[in-house]
């Protein structure tokens, strides 16, 4: 085999580069449009020196595909339509992904959880549950840690939980999970992916290779999932109704369907559930489908704790309640807080938009919201998408302005809802700095 070229050095690509050399014992080359990673190339040049493996990395600038390139690993942040990537599609030469590459050296099953929304909670709530039943788990993907990492370190454990995104599910062909799941599909991605039918179709990728003897859930109350056809065992969840094999609600009872009916009362839950309990009965479907009871499962949430910036309450004033959902990035994930808060609602949006049209949000927020405070790039397209509402709309240029308008107009009783609907990247470097600044600033 040639060189191995790992495009793009972030954290995926750093730890990918790691296989190829340690693992596979490859020469390797590295490239990434940025100088500012250097210093992970400096680590990988010493780590090559001593293994005795030829090594290159080159940065900024335009690049053509070395000839003696035979596979190409892409970096999760790299788009398909990076010319180095289409130059290797035009002369046959093999890309995959950073998560493809980890999957074909792993070994461990793996249950895999993707959607546009929620995926983050519930693989750690997942991970959670199976620890406290006494499962080694290894957790990562999307959520934080490559899946090279793992690799690299030679462990193997009785489960892998992957947060997996669109972005990783570019290159993939042989990557197939024991158990997967997809939460729900909405628009999101589309400055990436360019329509919903693409977006759609990189999901459902997740399934794609799964056989006999494995296992799929899917959101049946999703009009873009339930009617799709899965190979291997096919489970459902809801919220609205009871399943036939899976989990669903029935008045205030989870009820759970396979080969026999098990129920557990919503009351059985932590009082934190309520405002997550789509990702909860999702979580506890897939629990149920690796074995765990729901006694169990229901008592190992008691001392689970939420990622922040998730419909997070970072504060109570004056009977004004603040929430943080600064990882609502797109316009189901507002619409999903929205559905949750009891409000009044005085809610803020705005930030870079990744191509969304926000007339989508029109009912929810005629319904829920009494003031609507929009900030950054993208707060005159949401002001002019969500207007002749009957609701007052404010217009602050930046978060910290929006955040003193809507204390201005909220009184007791109301909910204030950071859930902006748009990336943070046009004041902040992610949606954590900007949460973490909201949060400094109500509290």
């Amino acid at each position: 085999m040639g060189v191995v070229l790992v495009l793009g050095l972030g954290e995926s690509g750093f730890w990918a580069s790691r296989l190829v050399m340690e693992v596979l014992r490859l020469p390797l080359l590295v490239m990434d449009d940025s100088r500012d990673v250097e210093a992970r190339a400096l680590e990988l040049a010493e780590r090559a020196r001593v293994l005795g493996l030829p090594f290159e990395a080159r940065f900024g600038g335009r690049f053509s595909l070395p000839s003696n390139v035979s596979l190409v690993v892409v970096s999760p942040g790299v788009p398909s339509h990076h010319p180095l990537l289409l130059e290797a599609q035009y002369k046959g030469v093999k890309v995959v992904s950073e998560l493809e590459l980890a999957f074909a050296h792993a070994g461990s099953p793996i249950v895999a959880i993707t959607g546009t929304n929620g995926k983050t909670t519930v693989t750690s709530m997942l991970a959670h549950l199976l620890r406290q039943e006494g499962v080694e788990v290894w957790m990562g993907g999307n959520i934080g840690t490559p899946f090279s990492r793992m690799v690299v370190e030679g462990l193997k454990p009785e489960w892998v939980a992957l947060e997996v995104s669109s972005f990783q599910l570019e290159w993939v062909e042989a990557f197939r999970p024991t158990v997967g799941a997809i939460l729900n599909i909405g628009e999101d991605h589309l400055d990436r992916h360019g329509t919903m039918d693409e977006y759609l179709a990189l999901k459902l990728r997740l399934a794609a290779r799964q056989c006999e003897g494995d296992a799929f859930l899917i959101n049946v109350d999703d009009p873009l999932l339930r009617r799709r056809v899965f190979e291997g065992r096919l489970y459902h969840f809801s919220m609205v109704r009871s399943v036939e094999r899976g989990m669903g609600i029935v008045g205030e009872t989870l009820v759970w369907r396979d080969e026999r009916e098990e129920m557990l009362e919503l009351e059985a839950l932590p009082q934190w559930a309520c405002l997550h309990l789509d990702n909860v009965v999702a979580t506890m479907a897939l629990g149920r489908i690796l074995g765990l009871s729901m006694e169990g499962m229901a008592a190992a949430l008691g001392s689970y704790a939420l990622p922040p910036h998730r419909l997070e309450l970072v504060s109570e004033k004056g009977g004004i309640r603040f929430y943080n959902d600064s990882k609502a990035t797109n316009p189901p994930a507002v619409a999903r807080a929205l559905a949750l808060l009891e409000g009044p609602v005085v809610l803020l949006m705005g930030g870079r938009n990744k191509g969304f049209c926000f007339d989508s949000l029109k009912n929810i927020v005629r319904k829920k919201v009494k003031s609507l405070v929009v900030f950054g790039e993208a707060g005159e397209e949401i002001a002019r998408d969500l207007r002749g509402l009957g609701i007052s709309i404010l217009k602050c240029r930046r978060l910290e302005d929006a955040v003193a308008r809507a204390l201005e107009v909220a009184k007791r009783g109301d909910d204030v809802l950071l859930s902006p609907g748009c990336a943070s990247f046009d004041e902040f470097s992610s949606y954590r700095e900007r949460g973490d600044f909201f949060r400094k600033m109500v509290q």
